[in-house]
């Protein structure tokens, strides 16, 4: 399997499973979500909160990177997630229903 390739899958397999996620959390009520589990992260809603910053990181890394692509532009200009920055802006959440059609050409040759 080529580099692009395995990238592309990891990116799928990204896609996939952060909407798997979600969609069990949509199950959820907010109790349920912020109750304290033990976890590394606490509760639920604490993963969940991990999951996205990791991903604007790695969003930002690539938006940056100089052979972006002018579909990440928008992503360059979000702020770096912090305690204090919602990472689930409306901008946010239009951007990130969108899906991810982005990475294959990001990896394109």
């Amino acid at each position: 399997m080529s580099l692009k390739d395995h990238c592309q899958m990891l990116a799928s397999y990204n896609q996939w499973m952060n909407a798997k996620i979600y969609e069990a959390a949509r199950r959820l009520d907010a109790s349920e979500l912020a109750r304290d589990r033990g976890a590394f992260f606490g509760s639920i809603l604490g993963t969940l909160n991990h999951l996205i910053v990791g991903d604007t990181i790695w969003l930002k890394r690539f938006a940056t990177h100089p052979s972006c692509l002018s579909s990440l532009k928008e992503v360059a200009n979000y702020p770096a997630p912090s305690a204090s920055t919602r990472c689930f802006s409306t901008k946010s959440k239009r951007w990130l229903t969108t899906g991810f059609g982005w990475t294959s050409r990001l990896l394109a040759g």
